[in-house]
């Protein structure tokens, strides 16, 4: 990238990089060092022709949870009542709209950049209905 002058660096993440919840003590850490690895490489690269951008994904139907059986257990329950699950195909396609029209961060499913928002307003909300 840095011969050719340009380039587009996507980090695909996960939603819990913007909430807490119990169950998660290694995965939610890892995410949040995520987001703030984009955030910093975002820092790093401004003004230069190197773009970055963090997608932030909800659930999606993927192999992960075959692999990682319990971990579809610590899903906060009411994230499956509000918020649908991506197939990977609709995940690819967050992506690959990414690639094609980059943005800083791209959280999806929509409704839950509405309930990022909302985390921000309103923290010790959110920290009381991720842990019942």
């Amino acid at each position: 990238m840095k011969k050719r002058g340009t380039g587009h660096f996507i980090i695909v993440n996960s939603a819990a990089s913007y909430f807490s919840f119990p169950g998660a003590t290694g995965y939610n850490p890892a995410r949040w060092a995520m987001l703030g690895f984009a955030q910093s490489l975002q820092a790093d690269l401004f003004n230069t022709p190197f773009k970055v951008s963090l997608v932030a994904l909800g659930k999606v139907d993927s192999p992960y949870f075959i692999n990682n059986p319990v971990s579809e257990e610590r899903i906060p329950k009411i994230s499956n009542w509000l918020i649908p699950t991506l197939s990977d195909k609709q995940a690819a396609e967050v992506i690959v709209q990414n690639v094609n029209n980059p943005k800083n961060h791209v959280i999806r499913p929509k409704i839950l950049s509405f309930f990022v928002f909302l985390n921000r307003l309103f923290p010790g909300i959110f920290r009381w209905l991720m842990r019942i």
